[in-house]
């Protein structure tokens, strides 16, 4: 990738910020369409500059905006994870009511299975995730991503080096999945996972991830 094809990319992410701008208050798929351009060109500067950026993953698998309740359990074979979807507003909604999600509400729950352990749940939530590292290289809130070029799996590399079966290229069988919720992140690396859409409530599907892992 040469300097003048970066400078072109940085020059589209500029054009993409300025559209998104303009969307602002027109058409709610203008604006949508908008955003997107930006996410794209955001990972499109990053791949080329060669750094950490945050790509999209599935889009069925979103989490509600307003109370994922994401609840997570773990072992030292592996983590499950559980949260309500995204859902359609109900028919004559308009805004003027909240409707109250606790675990015992049912709903459209997804509910992923990760080979490994290793994970973490942390901030910023989503008022702050403008603070994130990887905000303006393809971070967006709701979602879940794949992390590329991620230092966190660097990381993990290095420390796992002194051991003396130690075997590189972790960056090529792993991978780092990051959830963005409405008041905390998730996090998780592993090879992959497996993931089951299920309409039920929280607190059953909690007591069936943790017997899962218990076999």
């Amino acid at each position: 990738m040469t300097e003048r094809s970066i400078e072109d990319l940085r020059r589209l992410l500029d054009e993409a910020r300025a559209r998104r701008w303009e969307a602002l208050g027109g058409p709610r798929r203008e604006w949508r369409l908008a955003a997107g351009a930006v996410l794209t060109a955001e990972r499109q500067l990053a791949e080329a500059e060669g750094v950490e950026y945050a790509d999209h993953v599935d889009s069925d698998l979103d989490c509600d905006p307003g109370a994922p309740l994401p609840h997570v359990v773990s072992s030292g074979q592996g983590v499950c994870l559980a949260y309500y979807l995204r859902q359609p507003p109900p028919p004559g909604w308009r805004g003027q009511t909240v409707q109250v999600v606790t675990s015992a509400s049912a709903g459209a729950i997804a509910m992923l299975a990760f080979r490994g352990s290793t994970h973490s749940v942390s901030g910023p939530n989503d008022e702050a995730l403008g603070g994130h590292p990887l905000w303006g290289r393809g971070l967006r809130r709701y979602q879940l991503h794949q992390v590329r070029r991620s230092r966190w799996i660097a990381e993990l590399e290095r420390q796992n080096s002194v051991h003396p079966f130690h075997r590189g290229g972790w960056a090529e069988r792993t991978n780092h999945y990051l959830f963005t919720f409405h008041d905390e992140l998730f996090e998780c690396v592993a090879p992959s996972y497996v993931a089951e859409v299920r309409y039920d409530t929280m607190a059953q599907v909690v007591r069936d991830m943790v017997e899962r892992l218990l076999v």
